[in-house]
């Protein structure tokens, strides 16, 4: 089993309500998802998720997806990596109060997606 797919069957047995997988992966479907990061482990070790995205998004044909709850920093590291690269970035916000909740960057929810771009 993927990775995704191992992730979206964790969130379903998490909650009790009926789950919108494009909404969890920021607007993606599953099947496009080359590489995703969650907040916690984006937290725990983010130089090397930088240096990841960068290797992939060199190698590969992807969009970048950025989860507008990121912290400001973040989000321009990873806006900049775009950039530079010459990729395509979205930068997606569904509640702008999520990034001031401590217990929401420790969290499983996705923070940053790739997905096949055909350019």
């Amino acid at each position: 089993m993927n990775a995704i797919q191992k992730y979206l069957m964790e969130q379903a047995h998490r909650t009790d309500n009926v789950l919108d997988e494009k909404a969890l992966l920021l607007g993606c479907e599953s099947t496009n998802v080359v590489h995703f990061v969650t907040y916690k482990e984006l937290r725990n070790n983010f130089p090397a998720h930088v240096k990841a995205v960068k290797e992939m998004a060199k190698s590969k044909k992807v969009k970048l997806i950025i989860n507008g709850n990121l912290s400001d920093t973040m989000i321009e590291r990873f806006m900049r990596i775009a950039l530079h690269l010459k990729k395509t970035f979205s930068v997606v916000v569904m509640d702008g109060f999520v990034a001031l909740d401590n217990q929401a960057k420790n969290s499983k929810d996705i923070a940053l997606v790739l997905a096949h771009h055909e350019e």
